[in-house]
Formats: structure tokens, sequence, C-alpha cells
């Protein structure tokens, strides 16, 4: 009896199976992913974007973080899946 491999197995059984590959992230993506996403929490509270002007610190550092990211296409391309808004 020939044997068979796990993919003609699969074949037979008519199973599609599809690997997911997880990308390794690097502590200054997950860094960037964490603040973009405290960027769409202020956004979701205050159906605004953060400002620099007349706010509070988190504010500030929001907006700071968003500047960044704006002016940087190598980090915009990390978080454009993530943005709600």
């Amino acid at each position: 009896m020939k044997r068979l491999s796990d993919e003609q197995i699969l074949d037979e059984l008519e199973i599609e199976f599809e690997l997911n590959s997880t990308k390794v992230l690097t502590p200054l993506e997950e860094r960037l992913i964490s603040g973009f996403e405290e960027i769409n929490i202020f956004y979701e509270t205050h159906q605004r974007v953060p400002s620099l002007d007349d706010a509070g610190i988190f504010e500030k550092i929001c907006a700071s973080r968003l500047e960044k990211i704006k002016q940087n296409s190598v980090m915009s391309s990390i978080v454009v899946h993530l943005d709600k808004f």
C-alpha cells in the first residue's frame, strides 16, 4: 500500500489547511503599537485628535506620538492596520 503525504490525506478528506505565520515583534514595534492604541482610545473618548495646545500631559504625549508617526513612513506602515478612524 502506498503511503500518502499529509497534504494528500488532507486533499482526500477535502480539508483546507492554512498556516498562519505569526510575526515576532521587536520591543520598539510593541511600544509603537501600544502607543498607537492609546491614541485610538483617546480619540474614542474625546472624539477628536489629541492636541499639544492647552492639554493635559496624557493628551500631549498622545499628540507627540501621533505627530512622530505621521512624519515617519516606517512607523505609519506598522500601525496603519490599527487605525480605527
